[in-house]
C-alpha cells in the first residue's frame, strides 16, 4: 500500500502488521497516561469508547496508536484506524463509483465489531455530506454498542458547533471524555 503521508487511510491489515506511519513506530502503552489507561482497560467490559481531546500536538494520535498496539497485544481483533479527513475523502472520491465496494466498506467501518479509531475529528470542513457521513458511522456504532476511540482538538461543545448536536450527543453517550493537557510537543 502506498502511503503518501502519515495520515493516509490505515487498514485492518496495516494495524495487524504494524505498518503504522513511521513517526508512531515507537508508540508504546507506556506512553499512555494512567488516566487514559484506566478508561482503555475498561472498554471490553463497558463497551464505552474514549473521546480524547486536547491542543494541537498534545500527543493524541501517538497515544491512539499506542492503544491500538496494546489492543492487538492483548489478543483482540485488530482495530480499524482512520484519520477522519482521509476517511471522508475516500468515501467522497468513490461516491458514485464502485457503489457495491463503497457501500461494503462503509458498512464494514460502521459495523466492524472490533475497536474503531477515528483520528482528528473536527479537522475536516463540516459540509452536509461530512455531517451525514459522520452521523451514519457514529450512530451505527452507538446503536450497536460498538466501541470507538476518537481524537480531536475540539472539546465537546466546540465539536457540537462544528459537526452538530446529534453527533456530539451520541459521542457523549458512548465515550468517556478525556482531556490531554499540555502544549504542542512538535515545537522545539
Amino acid at each position: 500500500m502506498n502511503k503518501p503521508s502519515m495520515y493516509e487511510k490505515v487498514t485492518y491489515a496495516d494495524v495487524a502488521n504494524m505498518n503504522k506511519p513511521s513517526m508512531y513506530e515507537k508508540a508504546t502503552y507506556a506512553d499512555v497516561p494512567d488516566g487514559v489507561k484506566w478508561f482503555f482497560e475498561k472498554i471490553k467490559q463497558t463497551r464505552r469508547g474514549i473521546y480524547l481531546h486536547g491542543a494541537v500536538g498534545s500527543g493524541k494520535t501517538h497515544i491512539a496508536w499506542a492503544m491500538a498496539q496494546q489492543w492487538i497485544d492483548n489478543g483482540e481483533r485488530p482495530p480499524l484506524f482512520w484519520n477522519v479527513s482521509e476517511l471522508i475523502r475516500s468515501i467522497k472520491r468513490d461516491f458514485g463509483r464502485h457503489a457495491y465496494d463503497r457501500d461494503h466498506e462503509e458498512e464494514y467501518i460502521m459495523e466492524h465489531h472490533g475497536l474503531l479509531f477515528l483520528d482528528d475529528l473536527g479537522a475536516e470542513n463540516a459540509t452536509d455530506f461530512v455531517r451525514d457521513t459522520l452521523y451514519l458511522i457514529i450512530n451505527r456504532r452507538y446503536e450497536g454498542k460498538l466501541p470507538v476511540i476518537i481524537t480531536s482538538n475540539l472539546d465537546l461543545g466546540e465539536l457540537s458547533d462544528s459537526v452538530g448536536d446529534r453527533i456530539a450527543s451520541r459521542i457523549a453517550g458512548m465515550c468517556d471524555m478525556v482531556e490531554l493537557e499540555g502544549g504542542d510537543r512538535r515545537l522545539p
